[in-house]
């Protein structure tokens, strides 16, 4: 999660190793910028199910993500749009991401190993 971005990211090396299928790449002429510290082209942009969940509760939701061909070590960044979609919290000292579900409140942790 980045409360800085404005837009969901998803690497070309995760989608590669997913092995997803049926996923066009819809086009895109916005250059990102500041995202790795010089400007940066898109590969185009898709529009996954994205699933939230805590315990044995799930949300789902539709949310654009930008493709983009860079090394990373994370799998995606979820911005500041997915984040008011899932109407989420992010507590970045905790590593916590809390979101309404159901009649409670989602918790997703980070792992301070993996990051």
């Amino acid at each position: 999660m980045d409360t800085g971005s404005l837009v969901n990211i998803i690497f070309k090396e995760v989608l590669d190793q997913m092995m997803v299928e049926g996923f066009d790449l819809d086009p895109i002429t916005t250059t990102l910028y500041g995202f790795t510290g010089h400007a940066l082209q898109p590969l185009g942009q898709i529009v996954p199910l994205l699933s939230l969940w805590s315990g044995e509760q799930r949300v789902k939701k539709m949310d654009c993500f930008t493709v983009v061909d860079v090394l990373s070590s994370f799998n995606g960044i979820l911005g500041r749009l997915a984040l008011s979609d899932f109407q989420a919290v992010a507590n970045t000292f905790n590593q916590k991401l809390n979101f309404p579900i159901g009649r409670g409140v989602g918790v997703v942790r980070g792992d301070q190993k993996s990051a």
